[in-house]
Parts: C-alpha cells; sequence; structure tokens
C-alpha cells in the first residue's frame, strides 16, 4: 500500500493497494485531507484485502 499526492485535489492524498501479483489495483475512491488519513484508509484495505474481502 502506498500513499500519493491526489491529482484532482491540490495538497490531498490518496491510498493505492496493489495485489502481490502486480495485477490488480484499486485506489481510494475519495482523496484525504492528510498523508495519514490516506494510510490509515489504506491500512484498513490491505486487512480487507488480504483476507480476502476485496470486492476485485
Amino acid at each position: 500500500m502506498s500513499v500519493v499526492p491526489c491529482p484532482v485535489d491540490a495538497g490531498c492524498y490518496r491510498w493505492v493497494v496493489r495485489s502481490p501479483d502486480g495485477r490488480r489495483t484499486e485506489r481510494s475512491a475519495y482523496s484525504f485531507a492528510t498523508r495519514d488519513g490516506a494510510r490509515i484508509s489504506g491500512e484498513f484495505w490491505v486487512r480487507t484485502f488480504d483476507a480476502g474481502k476485496m470486492p476485485i
């Protein structure tokens, strides 16, 4: 999981989660005002992804 600057909202951030094999990528639908906000949300998605519950 990585946190990247939002290309739409200057000064905001989004998370990006990639599958271990690199075949699937999920990105946050919303931007976050802080890098930590994006990181916390992204970490949740990583746990969901690892548990096999992510709908991708």
